[in-house]
């Protein structure tokens, strides 16, 4: 499955690899300005637990600085500070697992835009690219719910 906003290039890419009890496993990437990352597909992740994460990300927004005023505007964003969660108004992108394979995501808005930074090594090294506020949440909500995904699995199994 492809969720993709071809105005910023973003996206989800996703599949189910297989089926353990609860647990659905399968690939996810991001499609961030036309790069997919993590830069490997990865048949083992907890999808469910993963899309809810993402899903959670935005109305339970963690400012791990715990210093928010909602908005970040248009000011220089210290990486080592961001790297740390010590950047003031801004919060994370619950990866979950895609964190621990170095896709990291961190979000603020300025005015009608918000800003995006990824690190796609675990960090290091930081990126952003800014769009009009809600992109990424549009297409994170259009992920299933545990429920919708249980019946694909369950269909993807016969």
């Amino acid at each position: 499955m492809v969720i993709y906003n071809k105005e910023y290039q973003l996206g989800i890419i996703w599949d189910i690899s297989f089926i353990n009890g609860t647990w659905i496993y399968g690939n996810i990437n991001f499609i961030i300005e036309g790069e997919v990352l993590p830069q490997f597909f990865y048949n083992n992740y907890t999808l469910n637990i993963v899309f809810s994460c993402l899903k959670n990300s935005f109305p339970e927004k963690d400012y791990s600085s715990n210093q928010s005023l909602d908005e970040l505007g248009n000011r220089e964003v210290d990486h080592i500070k961001l790297d740390y969660g010590k950047e003031v108004n801004i919060f994370s992108i619950e990866t979950t697992e895609l964190g621990d394979d170095y896709l990291l995501l961190w979000m603020g808005y300025s005015g009608e835009n918000e800003r995006l930074f990824y690190s796609k090594d675990f960090g290091k090294n930081y990126k952003e690219i800014i769009m009009k506020k809600g992109t990424l949440e549009s297409i994170i909500i259009q992920l299933p719910n545990y429920d919708e995904l249980k019946i694909m699995a369950n269909s993807f199994k016969q």
